[in-house]
């Protein structure tokens, strides 16, 4: 796990004497080059690794498909194997322009989005999205590119949000299901609601999950059922984790409103009471629209792990609606108007999710271990 802890700490530390400079040159150039210079020991280190990830050699069967123009996935996924193929380089080379496209992608958002880039860089190796990336490569980078449209939900600019979910199905077909949170602000979702939703589904789950089994079983993707997708490892950690994430969020969620967010009849008393029983959070509304689109992310991705091991494939749908938390839970912390405060916040969560990485990827999840590079190949 050093190499990996090792990487991340520079790429954190590059980003972190970006965020130093001064504001007039966080722009232009200085930007871009921030975004590249952050990214690039992250990407250098799932570019050159070997029989890294539980279905590293599967991709390289796919990879010689596709130079035989026989096409078993996403056409994007596709197009990139058969171009590298064209080139006449090797599969190594694939592996290289999808992390380009990963890291490039989730780190110009991250500077956009994220009021800590260095803590969201931080919490890409520590909730494990960057081992599930050297797993799942076309899922992740799908997840990634829906990730980036979600600033077009906030302008309700529906174009280019349906456009960025054609490119990330383009790498896998699952990422289309991001299109429900373009109506996120339809939903009066606070974090009451929230909670006791999570408890009747966490109660259901088992019922809720048999019904979707037998829908399933009449549809092209019964195959899966009792394959090697079909888990039936229920996540307790991650599911520890992930509520533990909302809980964060919730006791910063922003119950005011104006004409263009959602509207919840909250009392001014209860505001009041609201703000002595959490004098430490800021509330405010400039970033509220952001806010919930992302708390709403959480509450998904938190449903979807509560049927963890009840229905196939289930768990790759919560890596989509996982990954935002790297952009939620700064802001969560930026709300902690108590600056000691927010330092043993921010410290508690980095020391938490380095345990809990360490436990998740020594376990054998994601085939992380051991790292290998192509040069030690013989």
């Amino acid at each position: 796990m050093a190499i990996y802890y090792l990487t991340c700490a520079i790429s954190v530390l590059f980003a972190s004497a970006f965020e130093r400079i001064s504001e007039s040159r966080k722009k232009g150039i200085f930007r871009t080059m921030a975004i590249i210079v952050s990214s690039m020991p992250l990407f250098i280190l799932a570019s050159i690794r070997y029989g890294v990830g539980t279905d590293y050699f599967n991709y390289i069967k796919h990879y010689k498909l596709a130079l035989r123009g026989v096409r078993q996935k996403e056409f994007l996924y596709y197009l990139v194997n058969r171009i590298v193929g064209k080139m006449g380089l090797e599969y190594q080379w694939v592996l290289v322009v999808c992390s380009a496209i990963f890291f490039l992608v989730v780190f110009k958002h991250i500077f956009d989005e994220s009021p800590y880039p260095a803590l969201s860089i931080f919490l890409i190796v520590g909730m494990t999205h960057y081992f599930a990336y050297q797993n799942i490569v076309r899922q992740m980078i799908g997840g990634a590119i829906v990730m980036y449209g979600l600033r077009y939900v906030q302008k309700k600019e529906l174009i280019k949000f349906v456009i960025c979910i054609l490119l990330a199905a383009g790498f896998h077909f699952s990422c289309a299901l991001f299109i429900i949170l373009y109506w996120y602000d339809k939903i009066k979702l606070t974090p009451g609601i929230a909670v006791a939703l999570s408890g009747v589904i966490f109660a259901l789950a088992g019922v809720m999950a048999r019904i979707i089994m037998m829908i399933i079983m009449h549809t092209k993707l019964a195959w899966y059922i009792g394959s090697e997708y079909d888990s039936s490892v229920v996540g307790y950690v991650y599911l520890l984790v992930q509520f533990a994430v909302l809980m964060l969020a919730s006791l910063s969620f922003n119950s005011s409103h104006d004409n263009n967010h959602l509207k919840i009849n909250v009392s001014k008393g209860i505001r009041k009471k609201l703000e002595k029983m959490f004098p430490f959070l800021k509330w405010e509304e400039e970033d509220d629209r952001k806010y919930k689109l992302y708390y709403t992310a959480q509450v998904i991705n938190l449903w979807i792990a509560l049927f963890s091991g009840r229905i196939a494939l289930i768990d790759r749908f919560r890596y989509l609606f996982g990954f935002p938390a790297i952009i939620l839970i700064p802001l969560a912390i930026k709300r902690i108007k108590i600056q000691p405060l927010r330092i043993l916040v921010m410290g508690a969560i980095v020391f938490c999710f380095i345990v809990y990485s360490y436990l998740v990827t020594t376990s054998g999840n994601h085939g992380a271990l051991p790292y290998r590079t192509i040069f030690s190949v013989n």
